[in-house]
């Protein structure tokens, strides 16, 4: 897939950006590779090395991110709200 595949890949009934999936994670880590592009802040230390951690881990571990030292086993939704979270803290409860 093209990085426009990618990022317009949408859900079939809403057309929006996925939520869950291994589609909805690589979509989410790319708006956040390209927030910090555009220099837009980001929480703490995240940077594109940090994000690309981030996918490779997932990948690694056959679409979790786990965390040992952290007690961190998180599928694809609960990942996603962490890095909807991260983008766009003031939205959230």
């Amino acid at each position: 897939m093209t990085l426009k595949d990618v990022m317009l890949a949408p859900l079939p009934t809403s057309g929006s950006v996925q939520t869950v999936g291994e589609i909805g994670t690589l979509q989410h880590l790319i708006a956040m590779a390209l927030n910090l592009t555009a220099n837009v802040a980001a929480p703490g230390n995240v940077n594109l090395p940090y994000l690309q951690g981030i996918w490779i881990n997932y990948k690694s571990n056959g679409n979790r991110y786990i965390l040992t030292a952290s007690n961190i086993n998180w599928g694809d939704t609960e990942l996603i709200a962490w890095l909807r979270y991260m983008m766009y803290p003031a939205a959230l409860p």
